[in-house]
């Protein structure tokens, strides 16, 4: 059998290396190693509360929420064919990258928000940065696949964020997403995470085919929430009912993952027959949105 022709991905060489082989981009050019991160130097305005990232951390990974929302971008992934690597733009603490890199993908996590990044790193994401995208300046089409998973609802304007991504990204990439789903499930919590907006399945493919890419699939997830999420949040911020932040905070933390175990085991078992269920049959509803897209 004739030999196959060598690719960096058959190499298995660090996103790094590959931009600098293929493109003469160095990452040493735009950001500084400081502490297991790669750091650029211009700090970034991030909508988020520092409280939240650090609390948010003790508890990933051990909620029913993250472990069952890094289970359907899995999926999807390999419906759609693996990337040879991803990157993740606006990447947190980095449970998504971690989730993924144990899966045996190559991820690059970029998180505006330093201590983010640092946590990243602490997690055991190899390629953690501390930078916006369009700080990086890489090159045109550059990039195999990209995620951001609950970062739109994040900016106040997402066309100059997608017009980056769009540019990044090789012709015949895959973006993954995920975002809040449905306005009516507005509530104090949006606000206390600085959250501008919740999207539907069609306004998610609007805004992503506006900025040049093509829908593949949509679904809503985690369908069995959407009830208790609209009495415990919803429907108090609707009657004019208003908490301090830090009370708000506590009460996300504890309905993401719950004190008794019985709860989260419960909850887990009733999420993990959704995801069998939605299989073969896409959810028309739930608390959030999770869609994949080609860059034609």
């Amino acid at each position: 059998m004739a030999d196959q022709p060598i690719t960096w991905e058959r190499m298995r060489v660090s996103e790094f290396e590959r931009l600098e082989r293929e493109s003469c981009w160095r990452i040493g050019e735009h950001a500084r190693w400081v502490e297991s991160v790669w750091t650029v130097e211009a700090s970034a305005e991030v909508s988020y509360p520092d409280e939240a990232r650090a609390a948010l951390a003790e508890i990933e990974a051990r909620s029913f929420w993250f472990r069952h929302r890094n289970k359907v971008i899995q999926r999807l992934l390999d419906w759609h064919g693996r990337p040879a690597a991803l990157w993740e733009i606006g990447s947190g603490n980095g449970f998504v990258a971690w989730s993924l890199q144990q899966q045996g993908l190559e991820v690059v996590a970029v998180e505006p928000g330093a201590e983010g990044a640092r946590l990243a790193a602490k997690r055991g994401v190899k390629h953690s940065v501390a930078a916006l995208l369009e700080q990086l300046r890489l090159p045109v089409s550059s990039l195999p696949a990209l995620g951001f998973f609950d970062v739109l609802e994040h900016l106040h304007e997402t066309a100059p964020f997608l017009r980056e991504c769009h540019r990044v990204l090789k012709p015949g990439g895959l973006v993954v997403v995920t975002v809040p789903a449905h306005p009516f499930l507005w509530s104090q919590a949006d606000l206390d995470a600085g959250h501008y907006r919740r999207y539907t399945r069609r306004t998610l493919d609007d805004v992503m085919r506006a900025a040049g890419f093509k829908p593949l699939r949509s679904a809503y997830m985690m369908m069995s929430l959407w009830v208790p999420l609209f009495l415990l949040r919803a429907l108090p911020y609707r009657m004019g009912r208003r908490k301090p932040k830090e009370e708000n905070l506590k009460a996300a933390l504890v309905h993401l993952a719950p004190t008794q175990g019985l709860a989260t085991a419960f909850l887990s078992a009733v999420l993990a027959v959704e995801f069998f269920i939605s299989r073969w049959l896409p959810l028309t509803w739930g608390t959030s949105v999770v869609a994949v897209y080609l860059k034609p």
